[in-house]
């Protein structure tokens, strides 16, 4: 029994900095895609906000201005530069909170990009973690893949698409049920 492999994902950070809290910090526990996973403090971070929050004062100093090219200008810099912040995955909420109060953050949320349940933690509170680093591997353990050996007389009987059940020990009485979706076209020894 394994994952399915479409069902994983691998959390990185856009940028490099140190791990400030950890919000989820154990193996196995399951989370919703968008609960804030830990907080990270990055200088990369500081400076692109307060990059923003200029673009921001000048957009709104010259958006009145009666010069397209300055009133363009102003508007494609605030643009960028929120574009910027979200290519790094701060979320919509801290951009939000940044336009609003003008204060920037030390610290930034990375958010779960998807539900499911941690399998793997690639680092602890105040590592420093580059872009490089995994932070979480998530798996949706909804559907998972079973790998069953057949002998080679029973090839004839078994093709994709087929219904196939399956039973555990640890779990008498209780049957499985799936559709065979690959065949590997090789054969053990």
């Amino acid at each position: 029994i394994a994952y399915n492999e479409d069902g994983i994902t691998r959390l990185h950070s856009k940028t490099d900095g140190w791990i400030e809290e950890l919000f989820i910090d154990r193996t196995g526990a399951n989370v919703e895609k968008d609960t804030i996973l830990l907080s990270i403090y990055s200088p990369k971070l500081v400076s692109t906000q307060e990059e923003y929050l200029l673009a921001l004062e000048n957009y709104e100093s010259l958006k009145n201005s009666k010069f397209p090219d300055i009133k363009n200008g102003a508007k494609d810099l605030l643009i960028n530069t929120k574009q910027r912040l979200i290519l790094f995955d701060v979320p919509d909420h801290q951009i939000k909170e940044l336009e609003q109060s003008h204060k920037i953050k030390k610290n930034l949320h990375i958010h779960s990009p998807a539900s499911g349940t941690i399998m793997h933690i690639g680092a602890r509170k105040g590592q420093y973690i580059t872009s490089g680093t995994e932070l979480y591997m998530i798996s949706d353990l909804s559907k998972v893949w079973v790998y069953a050996d057949i002998y080679e007389y029973e090839i004839p009987w078994v093709k994709v698409g087929d219904k196939v059940e399956m039973t555990l020990k640890g779990i008498p009485g209780r049957v499985f049920k799936g559709t065979l979706d690959y065949i590997y076209p090789y054969a053990e020894a």
